[in-house]
């Protein structure tokens, strides 16, 4: 390993900082107001923050210490590795979670903090429903089964303790009042073909009500990737099928079973001490 590829990436979720002691080089996300800079800092934005057109390349990088030519890499490196994860994941990714793609393939070590790719799809009170959420622009049900695919079966040094779910949030396991929540929430979303239906509600509302154990049972990987598109909307669409993404009534079960799939998807990949 080369002097210097160990990075800090730091995104914009909850949990801990890098702690003060640590001095390694720190990447951020898509900071909007001006800051001021601290000890070589490497700062990623989007297009959107970068206020750049749709054409342009999808991410800018710069560097407190960094030269043009490192920036320019590690921009060029993003540029490639969103087109990878956009066909994978039906949307653009996150950009956290491609930034750390990206830097993994460079060969850089991480420390991530503050990256659980659970961000909340609940609705804030009064909210517009013509309004998206920003965070249902991103496929995170598909960023996390990638990056536990990565993590289960690659040699890359990265440390990212945050990506487990808790043991309060994965909750105990029990006996579930249907056969397979997994397919039952599949047949839900494949059955609403029209507008919104208020008698529709009472399936949905009852699968988000299951005990948080009782989805922790071994589940379809196909049927588990098929859901993925029920939880983000896709930018360049004025219309979409997903109307519950739009639902202040329902955003707080959809939340709910977004955090029961992540549960599920994460079981494979955890050994009974970490699960």
């Amino acid at each position: 390993m080369i002097p210097g590829s160990i990075l800090c990436v730091v995104g914009n979720g909850s949990g801990d900082c890098p702690p003060s002691g640590v001095s390694l080089p720190c990447v951020t996300f898509n900071q909007v107001a001006p800051t001021s800079w601290s000890d070589d800092e490497i700062r990623v934005v989007n297009r959107k923050v970068a206020g750049r057109t749709n054409t342009s390349e999808p991410f800018r990088v710069t560097g407190s210490r960094r030269s043009p030519a490192w920036c320019g890499a590690l921009q060029g490196a993003l540029s490639e590795t969103a087109e990878e994860l956009e066909a994978a994941l039906e949307c653009l990714p996150s950009t956290g979670f491609a930034t750390t793609w990206a830097l993994v393939q460079m060969g850089f070590a991480l420390h991530l903090y503050r990256m659980p790719l659970r961000p909340s799809l609940r609705r804030p009170t009064g909210l517009s429903e013509r309004t998206p959420l920003p965070a249902a622009f991103h496929n995170w049900l598909g960023e996390r089964r990638l990056a536990w695919q990565y993590l289960y079966e690659s040699t890359a040094i990265l440390s990212w303790p945050q990506l487990p779910l808790s043991d309060g949030e994965a909750g105990e396991r029990s006996e579930p009042t249907m056969e397979d929540p997994v397919r039952t929430l599949a047949q839900w979303f494949e059955s609403q073909t029209g507008e919104p239906d208020q008698r529709d509600f009472a399936g949905l509302v009852e699968l988000a009500r299951q005990p948080a154990g009782a989805w922790l049972q071994p589940a379809d990987a196909v049927v588990l990737k098929s859901l993925e598109q029920f939880f983000f909307l896709k930018r360049d669409n004025h219309e979409t099928p997903n109307w519950w993404l739009y639902s202040n009534e329902l955003s707080p079960f959809i939340d709910t079973l977004l955090l029961r799939l992540m549960q599920v998807q994460q079981q494979p990949h955890l050994s009974p001490e970490t699960s």
